[in-house]
C-alpha cells in the first residue's frame, strides 16, 4: 500500500484566499508604481499618486522609499529612526501568524524585533511598525512586500503619516515645494 506524501489543504494551516489575493495584489500594485517612478523625483511621483485617484495604500508606501530620501540628500537614519532593540526578552510569541498564517514551529527561539513594512523600503522605526519574529521567520521575511500583512498596516497609518510630513517639511525648507499629499484615511474610505 503506497501512502501518499502530500497532504490534502484542509489539514494544512493556511490563511484565507481572499487575504492570500489582497497580499498579492498590493505587493503587485506597490511594485508596478516603484517601478514606475524609479526615473521621478520625489515631487513628481507625488504628482503622479495625486493625479490618480484609484492609488491608495501601495503607491502611497513608494512615496517614503528611501531611494527618494537619498536623492533629496535627507538622513533616512532622521527620517525613518535608528534600529530597534535587535533582541526581546522572555514572553514574547513569534508573530508568523499574522504574516504567513501558521503559527511558529520554533519554540524558544529568540525573537527578535523586526520592522513590519521592510526598513529598505521606507519603514519607520516606530512602535506601531515593529514586529516580534523569531530568527527564522525574521529571516524568511526580509523585505518581501508579497507577504506583507497590508491589512494591518491600513489600521496603522500614523508613522506614514509622520514620515511623509517629516520629508514635506525637510523639502519646503530646501526648494519651498510643499507638495499636497492626501491623508490616507480618505484615501480608504
Amino acid at each position: 500500500m503506497v501512502m501518499s506524501r502530500c497532504r490534502s489543504r484542509s489539514h494544512l494551516p493556511s490563511m484565507s484566499d481572499s487575504l492570500l489575493e489582497k497580499r498579492i495584489s498590493y505587493a503587485i500594485r506597490y511594485l508596478q508604481f516603484d517601478a514606475s517612478t524609479r526615473d521621478l523625483t520625489w515631487l513628481e511621483a507625488i504628482e503622479s499618486f495625486n493625479s490618480n485617484a484609484d492609488f491608495k495604500l501601495p503607491e502611497l508606501m513608494v512615496l517614503i522609499h528611501p531611494r527618494f530620501m537619498k536623492a533629496m540628500d535627507l538622513d533616512t537614519k532622521l527620517l525613518l529612526g535608528g534600529d530597534f532593540i535587535p533582541n526581546v526578552t522572555n514572553g514574547q510569541k513569534c508573530r508568523s501568524k499574522e504574516v504567513w498564517g501558521y503559527e511558529c514551529p520554533y519554540i524558544n527561539s529568540k525573537i527578535h524585533v523586526d520592522h513590519s513594512f521592510p526598513r529598505s523600503r521606507g519603514g519607520a522605526t516606530h512602535p506601531m511598525n515593529a514586529m516580534y519574529l523569531c530568527d527564522n521567520h525574521n529571516l524568511m521575511k526580509s523585505s518581501d512586500v508579497h507577504m506583507y500583512p497590508w491589512e494591518n498596516l491600513e489600521l496603522n497609518l500614523e508613522w506614514i503619516d509622520a514620515t511623509l510630513e517629516k520629508i514635506r517639511l525637510t523639502e519646503k525648507r530646501k526648494s519651498g515645494n510643499y507638495p499636497d499629499i492626501p491623508k490616507l484615511k480618505k484615501r480608504l474610505d
